[in-house]
């Protein structure tokens, strides 16, 4: 599975953009997309190139794992639109992805869980607009069932 998910995300250089890896330990596999794959500033709809993206995810539906989605965003306050904090931007981001997912088949609801985290897992700590982007991404983390999390 590992493999396929490589080799399905480096074709065409989408590679360079998102991260794939593997933890041993939990034996999960994590993809990483970062927010200008992902949504618009500020919003929770998919972008077109990441519909795409996902329409191409490995079919979970009859496998025994847990997918989650996770929605981070940078600590910067959210201002206008429609969600009043980085908390509920965060998890209407992951809800949108855990959602095409089963909309489209390739995972059942009873194996999916969408975790908004907002701003509290950074990868960086900087305060730079490059700092920032790279906080506002979403995980999207295949689990076998016997490790799902509670």
């Amino acid at each position: 599975m590992y493999e396929s998910l490589i080799e399905t995300y480096s074709k065409g250089g989408l590679n360079n953009d998102i991260k794939i890896q593997y933890d041993e330990e939990s034996n999960q596999v994590r993809l990483v997309f970062p927010e200008q794959i992902a949504f618009d500033p500020g919003r929770a709809e998919l972008k077109p190139r990441f519909l795409e993206l996902l329409h191409k995810f490995y079919d979970f539906k009859d496998k025994k794992v847990a997918i989650q989605a996770i929605g981070h965003t940078d600590s910067r306050p959210v201002s206008g639109g429609r969600f009043k904090s980085n908390w509920e931007l965060s998890s209407a981001r992951a809800a949108s992805v855990i959602e095409q997912l089963v909309k489209t088949n390739i995972v059942k609801p009873e194996q999916a869980q969408a975790i908004g985290l907002a701003d509290t897992e950074p990868v960086s700590r900087g305060n730079t607009a490059l700092d920032y982007a790279k906080n506002r991404r979403v995980e999207i983390r295949i689990t076998p069932e016997e490790f799902r999390p509670k």
